[in-house]
């Protein structure tokens, strides 16, 4: 879920509009680990949670984006704290909730389409993204030639 997110031009809108002034353009490399950390602790958080089947799938969806949101959060401040940029908090506290937002709506799509039986739930989910990849790929090819 956070691939979306990090394959966005959110990414690049949210750390433009509003940033630490010290981050001298790497906003977006900032919101793509910010992407990475809430994947990592959205995954470690369904490992501890016990199996649930699809009437629980919801709260089990629930806890894991606020697991990866939590994780996202104390080690972004964490890292602003170590690295002495008091600036960069309000952007990891917005960028974290964004992440919390983009993950619930993105797994309560996939979860409606795959109880609809659909066989891909995860298709209309991401098929921005990978339009998106689609699209660089051809511009870098037309390039090359």
């Amino acid at each position: 879920t956070s691939l979306g997110v990090m394959l966005s031009p959110a990414s690049t809108l949210l750390s433009a509009t509003v940033g630490d002034p010290k981050s001298r353009g790497h906003g977006p490399l900032a919101v793509a680990a910010l992407s990475c950390l809430h994947f990592l602790g959205f995954a470690a958080t369904l490992c501890v949670l016990p199996c649930a089947d699809y009437q629980g799938a919801r709260s089990t969806n629930l806890c894991a984006s606020l697991g990866g949101t939590l994780t996202t959060a104390a080690l972004g401040l964490l890292a602003a704290r170590v690295m002495e940029r008091p600036g960069a908090q309000p952007a990891i506290m917005l960028a974290s909730s964004v992440l919390l937002l983009q993950s619930l709506g993105t797994s309560e799509l996939a979860l409606r389409s795959h109880l609809c039986g659909r066989p891909e739930p995860l298709r209309p989910v991401l098929g921005p993204a990978l339009g998106s990849l689609a699209c660089a790929k051809r511009t870098l090819m037309s390039e090359q030639s």
